[in-house]
């Protein structure tokens, strides 16, 4: 080795270990990882228009047209907690409206539609980019079960 690159690592050597140093680059690694979990969970506005597809899981020949507007903020979450929606869904004619209280998806994204009563379950995508819904029918006692119809958005085949 030369003098000149023994002088260079004496030099960094002096300046990695003064206490100063690694305080400097423990508080912007502080600030950046702050920054990085504030955007992560920054809640994101959403407004959508998607054409759908209403249909019968038992026979595909029997489907229908539907609009789909999204309209609110997702908040998406870290460390296992639920991801939340909170404004209003509406499909065709029936409106979900979760402007006061958020509607709360699983970890796979899933959670229960309801309104004055309960529709079925929704099934979104990280953003709302895409959706499918599975509508339910009332069985008695407060259960429901699936009705075979299903809704999936975006569907431009068909409009």
């Amino acid at each position: 080795m030369t003098t000149q690159s023994k002088g260079v690592f004496s030099v960094l050597k002096k300046i990695f270990n003064s206490s100063i140093t690694w305080l400097f680059i423990s508080f912007l690694l502080i600030i950046v990882c702050t920054k990085i979990f504030m955007i992560a969970t920054e809640p994101k506005d959403i407004h959508y228009h998607y054409y759908g597809i209403k249909y019968s899981i038992e026979d595909t020949s029997l489907f229908e047209k539907t609009e789909i507007y999204i309209d609110g903020k997702i908040n998406n979450s870290l460390f296992g907690k639920p991801n939340e929606f909170l404004g209003k869904i509406k499909i065709g004619d029936k409106e979900f409206d979760y402007s006061a209280y958020p509607i709360k998806f699983s970890n796979e994204n899933l959670a229960p539609l309801e309104s004055s009563d309960h529709y079925g379950m929704i099934s979104i995508d990280k953003g709302f980019q895409r959706l499918t819904v599975d509508i339910h029918k009332r069985v008695g006692n407060g259960s429901y079960i699936s009705c075979g119809w299903m809704i999936s958005a975006p569907c431009n085949k068909y409009h």
